[in-house]
């Protein structure tokens, strides 16, 4: 990630940060995952987002692996039980991992604990 990238941008919106949120989520999907806007973007943007805030969720909360796995099942629909939809859910992973952005939750949970509960 370019980090002189996104101080800039958060320098061009200090007085609404909200602003700031398609920005980022283009420079998040675009640039950084690499994604394109066809079909349904907005279902894949849901999906990571429900997928990071149970990673968030897990981290701060200090979450069982089984507590985890039923949260997959509610928030995303996986059963960790099942080979190919755990393939598909090490899969997001994975991309996401290769992107940074596995490592950037613990992060990103910090800040939200110092402001609000409403990281992603």
């Amino acid at each position: 990630m370019d980090p002189e990238y996104l101080k800039a941008l958060a320098e061009n919106y200090t007085e609404d940060e909200e602003l700031l949120i398609e920005p980022l989520m283009d420079y998040y999907m675009y640039s950084i995952l690499d994604l394109c806007g066809c079909g349904s973007p907005e279902y894949t943007y849901e999906i990571i987002r429900r997928y990071l805030h149970i990673r968030k969720d897990e981290y701060d909360r200090n979450l069982s692996y089984d507590k985890t796995c039923d949260r997959y099942m509610v928030d995303l629909h996986i059963n960790c039980s099942y080979e190919s939809q755990y393939g598909m859910l090490r899969f997001l992973m994975y991309i996401l991992d290769s992107r940074g952005l596995q490592n950037t939750v613990a992060a990103l949970a910090d800040v939200g604990s110092q402001k609000e509960e409403r990281c992603f």
